[in-house]
């Protein structure tokens, strides 16, 4: 549901200097979002993948591999 009602980040922010970062940022998030509803329905095994995911799509987002390793170690 939330990244259905998702607004595009230009409607709140204006002049953003890098929008090709900002567009992996909106990416990876899609996949977290996604990621926690596959935690929330009990899918761990879709938790991690999508958490891969925004990994590989956000490489410099350094939030993902925190939570891969964080939740893998429980």
């Amino acid at each position: 549901m939330l990244n259905k009602i998702r607004t595009n980040p230009g409607v709140i922010f204006s002049n953003i200097p890098d929008s090709s970062m900002m567009q992996r940022f909106v990416n990876g998030n899609k996949l977290l979002v996604s990621g926690l509803a596959e935690s929330f329905s009990g899918n761990r095994t879709g938790f991690f993948s999508k958490l891969q995911q925004a990994v590989n799509e956000n490489p410099e987002d350094q939030e993902y591999p925190f939570l891969l390793k964080f939740y893998g170690s429980r």
